[in-house]
């Protein structure tokens, strides 16, 4: 009586959830891929790009108007494979912990597009061991430390910083 080896889907009994991940990014992928991205969505895919790794909550105060939305949103670029997540362990009764968001390889070629770079020119290589590497908590502090300051100019802008690859302002709808 094994369990089965399948691959969960996600968001059982939603009408999206029949939809796999692709395996390959091909370029009609891409193009048609294109179509269908925000400004936002580019800007998030720069963020982690040069971020490394960021939390659901983290992306929401940077980007999204609220936490329904940022996972909305985020669900569509993972699909896409424009992002990839991972969950790191949690003790025992202490709640599913907070998605941990990546660069995918979608989301590569997006941001070597916005360098005017190939893809092999970006200098990024997809991680499958961020959930146990050994620098994924002095990482996830130093982000932490830059969204709790982003924040603290969101409240007021009299301190706000210079719009040197920072992300925009969140809606207020």
């Amino acid at each position: 009586m094994g369990r089965s080896r399948e691959p969960r889907q996600e968001g059982a009994g939603s009408s999206s959830s029949a939809r796999a991940r692709p395996l390959r990014v091909s370029a009609e992928r891409l193009f048609e891929l294109a179509r269908h991205l925000t400004e936002r969505d580019r800007e998030v895919a720069l963020y982690l790009y040069r971020h490394r790794v960021l939390t659901t909550d983290q992306l929401q105060l940077l980007f999204f108007s609220s936490r329904r939305r940022a996972q909305d949103r985020l669900l569509f670029l993972y699909r896409n494979r424009v992002l990839d997540r991972f969950y790191p362990p949690a003790q025992f009764g202490s709640g599913k912990p907070d998605a941990h968001w990546l660069l995918d390889e979608a989301g590569a070629i997006l941001v070597a597009a916005m360098h005017d770079l190939e893809r092999k020119q970006l200098g990024w290589q997809r991680r499958a061991d961020w959930g146990s590497h050994p620098q994924l908590a002095h990482q996830l502090e130093t982000n932490r430390f830059v969204t709790d300051l982003i924040a603290a100019t969101l409240r007021d802008p009299a301190w706000a910083l210079a719009s040197g690859g920072h992300p925009p302002r969140r809606p207020t709808t």
